[in-house]
């Protein structure tokens, strides 16, 4: 999905502000594995930064390979996801 610790920062911010809209800012988060062993530090430091508001100084040396990524064309499958999720997220955030 070429998602890097930006990402996951980001996703957790959405997370948190729909969970302060929605639930009085009650979030679970959680870690299923599965993923480059040698990246996944970065992305879970990105989110606790996210989480606590603070700044760890951690830096993420491949921040910048997704971005400079060929290509990929979108499956029709992965296609349908992404059109329902946005479809989600477009009437969450236009009813906020």
């Amino acid at each position: 999905m070429l998602l890097y610790s930006d990402s996951y920062r980001e996703i957790t911010e959405w997370l948190m502000a729909a969970a302060d809209d929605i639930c009085g800012g009650r979030l679970v988060m959680s870690h299923e594995g599965g993923y480059s062993v040698f990246y996944v530090p970065f992305c879970g430091v990105a989110v606790m930064e996210a989480l606590t508001g603070k700044t760890s100084g951690i830096t993420d040396p491949f921040a910048d390979m997704p971005r400079h990524a060929t290509y990929q064309e979108i499956l029709p499958h992965q296609r349908a996801v992404l059109d329902t999720v946005r479809a989600s997220a477009e009437r969450y955030w236009d009813s906020w």
